[in-house]
């Protein structure tokens, strides 16, 4: 079976011009299916339409999984859960794909499950980037003027090697460089609400995967893993030595995810996004697939899977 798969399109940051090829080339690249695995667009039912519209040739399977991009709501009190298991399947089902969280499909006797995935800080770079980098974590709040940043006295200039998870929680940090304050923000923590904390939201959203697994696997030879998130430290790459690449490495997935896949020997191809560069490596009988396209410079990936 041929896959052909991409992620991180991000219309309409991604110039239409763009879109339009990357959507023409996945029409016309004779796969039997057509996956794309989130952060295609953010906010706005409209993107989606015209952004999809343009899959719109392709006549077999098209499949889509949200990324945390998907689920951004501008609202100040986002509903993260009625987004991701309603809103986000109404728009693209309507739109022909289909949207498989909750809903797997046995295509013959291959079968196709997917998730979000989510993160709980366990990829977090325990190394610094910086020899003696001291920083502070933020709490990020949103108000109506804008983010604003709140930080714990207790938790002032503490060495990068002795951040908690709890640190983490907050989505912000900041460092001192060159007599300047410097700050990143992962933004999830402005514009999305699961009602959990990361960690318990990952056991959830792998509870729900496992589900979806259990209703297919005894119908299908084989089956094909997508999510957004990476579930492998594998698909990490090497320890950044960039502060703020260092700190995002900690929202890049849930090895949570990769252990439930792995205890599957049906389990023959996982697709994912999220980090901006394409990839594909093995896992035992297993063969990881990021296809980003975020970098602008990746196309999609056409996979064969025997």
């Amino acid at each position: 079976m041929r896959i052909c798969a991409a992620a991180d399109i991000h219309y309409p940051r991604t110039h239409a011009t763009r879109c339009a090829g990357l959507a023409r080339a996945m029409c016309e690249s004779g796969a039997e299916v057509l996956v794309l695995a989130g952060d295609i667009s953010a906010g706005e039912e409209k993107h989606y339409r015209k952004l999809l519209r343009l899959f719109g040739d392709f006549e077999g399977p098209k499949l889509f999984v949200p990324g945390n991009h998907d689920l951004w709501s501008l609202s100040r009190h986002p509903n993260t859960p009625h987004r991701y298991h309603d809103t986000l399947r109404h728009i693209v089902e309507r739109q022909g794909f289909r949207y498989l969280p909750g809903d797997p499909l046995a295509h013959g006797r291959v079968g196709f499950v997917g998730t979000v995935g989510w993160y709980d800080y366990a990829f977090r770079q325990p190394q610094p980037p910086q020899p003696g980098l001291r920083v502070t974590p933020l709490r990020a709040v949103r108000t109506r003027q804008g983010p604003e940043f709140v930080g714990d006295p207790a938790r002032r200039e503490v060495p990068w090697e002795e951040l908690t998870p709890a640190d983490y929680a907050g989505h912000a940090l900041a460092w001192r460089a060159e007599d300047a304050i410097k700050r990143v923000v992962w933004n999830d923590g402005l514009h999305v609400r699961w009602g959990d904390t990361d960690a318990e939201t990952v056991e959830r959203l792998r509870d729900e995967l496992a589900a979806d697994i259990a209703a297919i696997e005894e119908r299908v030879d084989y089956w094909v893993a997508v999510l957004h998130f990476l579930p492998f430290a594998k698909l990490l790459g090497e320890p950044a030595q960039d502060i703020e690449a260092a700190y995002v490495r900690a929202f890049l997935g849930a090895p949570a995810f990769g252990r439930l896949l792995a205890e599957h020997p049906k389990c023959r191809l996982v697709l994912c996004g999220h980090r901006h560069e394409a990839q594909v490596l093995s896992v035992g009988d297993m063969v990881l697939a990021n296809c980003s396209v975020g970098d602008g410079k990746a196309g999609p990936l056409l996979l064969t899977v025997e």
